[in-house]
């Protein structure tokens, strides 16, 4: 990018050799091309035009460029704001980007600008406003608004120097501007008396600015400083107690002076006077102001003050083991712990040394506990060993990890295995036989490390053969299932992908899908060519999640020969990924999540027969939903009412791709045999004269008498079934005086049944044919040529209430869903059948 930039730099005045002159530092050990364009932006908004003004500064760009890491695009827009406001020359042009490097995704950039523009009114230097302006986030949040405090420190401390003063005020936040200064103002009387070899002014300067930067109460140094004999310490010791960069934020309570370090400290130091200074001088080569420091830096009690307190008149502990054990103590925990190993030091099975080590700046007894349990129980164990294992355990479970611990492995290994361990399951697990690392127990030793099942172990069990043991150890550990195995199964062989990146990327997997996002890539970039595998990709591939992306049909289940009406069929669907794969695993912590919805179009019947064979329009029966369990949806029960082909369209929601299928629903030759053949007894049925009344009936108060002539009774048996699935309502009522057979079927079924043959034509044909007047008219129960509206109206009004939903309402939900559908058409007829008269 540099060389070929050149060309277009020396036609805007610019030597070709002050593009490439850098070429080899900027790009050396760059990740991509960020900083050759941000040298050349700089170039181009710096406005610097003469050779040697541009070699004066070509070391310092490169410097500052190689580290940029922002985007260019906000680097543009920083530099041509800043650039104006640093003023003309080589020197402003640098200053700027100095401050511009840091602009970032340019979020901060009004609040830099800003910055820079309320300095350099002021007069400020340009070199000062970038130091300053670096940070500045203007005042969202807990923003940065360095120019306030500098401001403020110009008028209010003239006695520090500019330098002290850049130090003192760039890492400022918004609602604490001014304190860095007032700070500085209550502790100025401090520095004279502080104990320093011969200061300077500016070393006091500096000093103060240290002490008072990054704080957000002035009142907390300041009452830190008073507490502290400034005689007794250095200004260096004094920084470590009482910085506001250091110093851990005090209680609510200001008016408690043990919160402050400076307190512990003086009384640390009186109780450290008191030992023999000899003793001192030797064990620790530094005085007892240092020592009272070490012990009492970043405290928030006077708990190590205390500590030491406790154990000066132990004449076990020599001065270096009191500091160790009291050093940043946060309670009296210490001491206890100290004293409940006071029997095994005794005893010799512990050093002292070892004890205090193990009790420093603990804040619970477990540590002790578990120490005692591991001595008792294997007095072969050496302190130093028990004290490893125990150091910041939580309970006693690394103890009794150690005692679980295969007894092939040596001390060290249990150490390494057991330490910090909450439970014995990094024993249950190294227990696990692991082939390929059954001689090398230190690397089972690391895989179990740490586990919290036995799950590490069988991970690596099944990993894929082939990887290294610190691969497998990467892979694996702390793994809380055989997720992550898995996940670098799916990472083929054949792709050659390095197992440390496929170990990298796997490791602590929930999923599959970070090794088939490493695959995926891994095939599309050597099919573009490009590099196969760096970090930026394990990066992405760790984070992927997979999504719906498409929808598959995986099964297909029905309980006859061949596919027919009205056989039950199962459809099963798999959610497939981004990368095409089944999201089964990324469902298994998931009950449900969203649902797959299903519509039928039928497309047509086989032949003409099967078509006449059909009364109504054929559907797909069953559910039109189904929820989506551990990535499958399952669909069942579904029926097809007439053979045919049928078009399945599957949807799950934006952004999934449908699936459509074409479904070939097979003719049932029997069960159309039966049909034809009840459909022509049915038509042998003659209505008797004589209705009797039914208790069963809540529509009417009559049942229409069918009497089916003697010689067909015995063909009527087998349609017993047929007619009581598809005419609901008819059923055998005895024989009449004449011996013909007595069936019942209810008035309104009755009407609805004879209206059959008229509405299934007028379906079809009441807006095609030119004679649908007349099926108008017969629909409406009026005489043919009839056009007074009046009596068009009297007639709708009469059907309409004849055939409205609400009064079929009860008798519909008792009738099989065929005629549900033709019942519910009626309405919808009569109703077209006005429109039409009354239109013409």
């Amino acid at each position: 990018m540099l060389t070929a930039s050149a060309t277009s730099n020396a036609a805007a005045g610019m030597g070709a050799e002050i593009a490439t002159l850098p070429l080899v530092q900027i790009c050396r050990d760059a990740q991509d091309d960020r900083p050759a364009r941000c040298y050349l932006t700089w170039l181009k908004s710096s406005g610097t035009s003469s050779n040697p003004d541009a070699r004066d500064a070509v070391d310092t760009v490169t410097t500052l460029c190689r580290g940029f890491s922002g985007q260019v695009a906000a680097l543009e827009q920083c530099l041509k704001p800043i650039v104006r406001l640093m003023g003309t020359g080589t020197p402003a042009a640098l200053a700027a980007l100095q401050l511009c490097r840091f602009v970032g995704d340019g979020s901060n950039l009004p609040a830099m600008v800003e910055c820079a523009s309320d300095l350099r009114k002021k007069r400020v230097s340009p070199s000062t406003a970038a130091q300053l302006c670096g940070k500045a986030t203007g005042d969202k949040g807990g923003g940065n608004r360095p120019q306030t405090c500098f401001l403020a420190a110009q008028q209010k401390l003239r006695w520090m120097d500019q330098e002290s003063q850049v130090a003192l005020c760039e890492d400022v936040v918004v609602r604490s501007a001014i304190a860095p200064v007032d700070c500085a103002v209550e502790v100025k009387a401090f520095t004279k008396s502080l104990v320093s070899s011969s200061p300077s002014d500016a070393s006091s300067s500096m000093f103060v600015a240290k002490l008072c930067r990054r704080i957000t109460n002035a009142n907390d140094v300041a009452a830190c400083m008073r507490l502290l004999p400034v005689k007794a310490f250095t200004a260096e010791q004094a920084l470590r107690l009482c910085a506001g960069s250091t110093m851990i934020k005090n209680h609510d309570d200001g008016n408690d002076t043990s919160h402050y370090p400076t307190s512990c400290a003086s009384q640390a130091r009186t109780l450290l006077q008191r030992a023999v200074s000899s003793d001192i001088n030797r064990s620790l080569s530094f005085s007892a102001s240092a020592s009272a420091v070490r012990v009492c830096e970043q405290s928030t009690s006077d708990a190590p003050s205390k500590c030491l307190s406790h154990v000066q008149y132990d004449r076990a502990l020599s001065a270096k083991l009191r500091i160790a054990l009291c050093q940043q103590a946060p309670s009296d925990t210490p001491q206890r712990c100290l004293h409940a190993l006071r029997n095994d030091v005794n005893a010799q099975r512990l050093e002292m040394s070892d004890a205090v080590a193990l009790c420093s700046r603990t804040d619970s007894l477990d540590p002790a506990e578990c120490t005692k349990e591991v001595l008792q129980a294997a007095t072969s164990v050496a302190g130093t060993t028990a004290v490893q294992l125990c150091r910041d355990a939580e309970s006693t479970a690394p103890a009794r990890c150690f005692l679980a611990a295969p007894r092939m492995y040596d001390d060290e290994l249990k150490v390494t295995l057991c330490h910090g361990a909450r439970s014995s399951a990094p024993a249950s697990c190294a227990a696990k036989v692991v082939h390929r690392i059954t001689t090398q127990p230190a690397v089972k030793a690391l895989l179990c490390r740490g586990a919290s099942t036995s799950a590490p172990a069988i991970c690596a069990i099944e990993a894929p053969f082939g990887m290294a043991a610190e691969d497998l150890v990467t892979l694996c550990q702390l793994a809380e299932n055989d997720m992550p195995a898995r996940c670098a199964q799916a990472v083929p062989l054949s792709l050659g992908v390095p197992w440390f990146r496929v170990a990298q990327v796997c490791a602590g997997a929930t999923s599959t899908t970070p090794g088939r996002c490493l695959a995926h890539h891994i095939r599309r970039n050597r099919v573009q060519q490009r590099s196969s595998v760096g970090s930026t990709l394990v990066s992405e591939c760790r984070s992927m999640q997979a999504v719906h992306s498409a929808l598959e049909i995986a099964k297909v289940a029905y309980n006859c020969p061949e596919l027919r009406p009205m056989c039950r069929v199962q459809l099963v669907l798999n959610i497939l990924d981004q990368y095409g794969e089944a999201m089964v695993d990324a469902y298994r912590h998931q009950h449900s999540r969203g649902a797959v919805y299903v519509t039928a179009v039928f497309i047509d019947h086989h032949d003409q027969p099967h078509q006449q064979m059909a009364q109504h329009q054929p559907i797909l029966r069953g559910s039109s939903y189904a929820a989506i369990v551990n990535g499958s949806a399952v669909f069942s029960d579904l029926l097809f009412t007439s053979a045919g082909e049928f078009v399945l369209t599957f949807r799950a929601g934006v952004g999934v791709t449908e699936e459509v299928a074409r479904v070939l629903v097979h003719a049932d030759e029997a069960a159309e045999a039966l049909q034809a053949r009840c459909h022509g007894l049915f038509d042998r049925f003659e209505c008797s004269s004589q209705p009797l009344p039914s208790q069963y009936d809540l529509q009417h108060s009559e049942q229409q008498l069918l009497l089916l002539p003697r010689r067909f009774q015995l063909n009527a048996v087998s349609c017993q079934q047929y007619w009581l699935e598809n005419v609901g309502g008819l059923g055998f009522r005895g024989f009449s005086r004449s011996h013909d057979a007595v069936y019942g079927l209810p008035r309104p079924l009755y009407d609805l049944f004879t209206w059959v043959v008229l509405l299934s034509f007028a379906v079809y044909h009441l807006v095609e044919r030119a004679d649908s007047p007349r099926i108008a008219w017969t629909l409406l129960g009026l005489r043919e040529g009839e056009t007074n509206r009046a009596a068009i109206r009297r007639a709708y009004h009469r059907r309409s209430l004849e055939w409205h939903p609400d009064k079929w309402h009860a008798l519909a939900a008792a009738l099989p869903p065929a005629w549900q559908q033709t019942l519910g058409g009626v309405y919808t007829l009569v109703t077209q059948a006005y429109d039409q008269l009354v239109a013409e």
